[in-house]
């Protein structure tokens, strides 16, 4: 008989970035203008390896 599985792995943010815990306990929401972004300058087309672009 064939059991089923599953695996998970743990990923833990990097924010060491952040001075503080302001940036994600106080937030604001905005609206990008996605048309003033430029393809390989501001963003790159999600793929395999790196599927949020």
């Amino acid at each position: 008989m064939i059991q089923p599985y599953t695996t998970s792995t743990p990923m833990t943010a990097n924010r060491d970035w952040l001075a503080s815990r302001h940036g994600i306990d106080a937030t604001e929401t905005i609206t990008l203008d996605l048309s003033l972004f430029t393809k390989n300058t501001h963003y790159v087309e999600p793929a395999a390896g790196n599927p949020h672009g």
